[in-house]
């Protein structure tokens, strides 16, 4: 647990997100069971014309990899 607590990620990594709060422009997840969270934008999910509400649901559990992490330390990540 303290593990995750104080892991740096990076560009690249490959992590376990769960979906935790549904927007129009995107999901919410926190990564590897942490209280870290990430944002799956709609455009990383392969789905076209698709409401963000028919591709996840709250508490589904993927794999996703890390885009990016900008200078706030805020993470996107796209669908594996």
């Amino acid at each position: 647990m303290i593990e995750q607590i104080i892991k740096e990620y990076k560009t690249g990594d490959v992590v376990n997100a769960q979906i935790f709060r549904l927007e129009a422009y995107g999901a919410f997840v926190k990564i590897d069971a942490s209280e870290k969270e990430g944002l799956i934008h709609i455009s990383q999910t392969g789905e076209k014309n698709k409401k963000i509400e028919e591709i996840f649901v709250i508490g589904q559990i993927l794999d996703a990899k890390i885009k990016d992490i900008n200078e706030r330390g805020q993470i996107s990540l796209t669908l594996l």
